[in-house]
């Protein structure tokens, strides 16, 4: 854009000042961009079937996440790799191929075509690129978040997982860094597929069992990294509920028959629990019965996850039986001490 001064003798056109810069800046950015792509590009080890590999973003027990080009749609794109996967077996093909049909706001699901194994055994997943980070929390860092923000980060997990689980596919492994969460707070799910291929692969079975269980993230019920079913997913989703609004794995939490963990609001509790019953058949029969009861909660109604009467019932004898004990003991006290004064 530009304007025109009218000098004695010609018409002299000057330019803006402000937006020549503007198109200077962003020419140098374009080439600096197309420099960055072609020297990643020269390097074999950064070419995982269509995609270059530019740039490493993240690196968590899960494998690596990148920002990677894609050639062939002229446009940049988030590449997952898992290394020492192998060769693809017949149901992870398929469940790869299943994941790239889902479309739903709490899913980032794998690129049509944008899968494989590359020649040094990498397994490599495409997907948009969205705005956020995982779960997995950085050296020095909480996992930790107010209750309700936890309760609604799940919620997004639960649809995501309803709607999933309606197409017949499972995710499989649940935990933190298989979840992007933006600045909103709106979580979204990531690896679909990535379980079916580990458990694949004898190699990986182990590393994708030791995974889950550092988080809590196992259920019971899997051995050696197998792929999971819609009740294992209930569990992570419980797992990662207790990681966010407590800060703890399954195995600290306080056992049910004692007294209420003090990490968790109490009405929140009891959906934490039944998530995670080690019996598969007691926890919520899916994803969508286990939103409806968050919603019931973030909407200040009562759970239809309750805690069981007789636990309750014990919870409150134990009470009153401590109560008891030091009031017992507060009148020794007193005692005593009033029999050493009149002595």
């Amino acid at each position: 854009m530009s304007h025109i001064r009218f000098g004695d003798s010609s018409v002299v056109a000057t330019s803006v000042d402000e937006e020549y810069r503007l198109f200077e800046d962003l020419e140098r950015s374009r080439r600096a961009l197309r420099a960055t792509i072609a020297e990643a590009a020269c390097d074999p080890t950064r070419h995982v079937g269509r995609f270059v590999l530019v740039q490493r973003v993240e690196r968590n027990a899960a494998g690596e996440l990148h920002q990677a080009w894609d050639d062939e749609a002229q446009r940049f794109v988030a590449v997952r790799t898992v290394d020492g996967v192998g060769a693809l077996t017949r149901d992870a093909q398929r469940a790869l191929e299943t994941a790239t049909l889902l479309r739903h706001p709490g899913i980032l699901a794998p690129l049509p075509g944008g899968f494989g194994v590359a020649p040094d055994g990498r397994l490599f997943v495409a997907m948009e690129i969205a705005p956020g980070r995982t779960l997995e929390p950085r050296r020095g860092e909480s996992a930790r978040r107010e209750p309700r923000q936890a309760a609604t980060i799940v919620l997004d997990l639960a649809r995501a997982l309803g709607y999933a689980q309606g197409l017949g596919l499972v995710h499989g492994a649940l935990h933190p860094a298989s979840v992007i969460v933006n600045s909103h707070g709106q979580a979204r799910l990531i690896d679909w597929g990535v379980a079916e291929a580990e458990a694949g692969s004898p190699t990986r079975r182990s590393h994708l069992q030791a995974r889950l269980e550092r988080r809590g993230c196992a259920a019971p019920e899997l051995t050696e990294g197998e792929a999971g079913d819609p009740l294992t997913d209930v569990y992570g989703l419980g797992a990662l509920l207790l990681l966010l609004a407590g800060g703890k794995t399954p195995a600290q939490l306080t056992p049910e028959a004692e007294d209420p963990d003090p990490c968790l609001p109490p009405t929140l509790e009891p959906v934490v629990r039944r998530c995670l019953e080690a019996d598969p058949t007691r926890r919520y029969p899916s994803p969508v019965i286990l939103a409806r009861d968050l919603e019931r909660w973030l909407n200040g109604e009562r759970p239809a996850a309750t805690t069981p009467l007789g636990v309750r019932l014990g919870r409150l004898t134990r009470r009153v039986h401590r109560a008891f004990v030091e009031v017992c003991a507060s009148t020794r006290i007193a005692a005593t001490a009033a029999a050493s004064q009149r002595t």
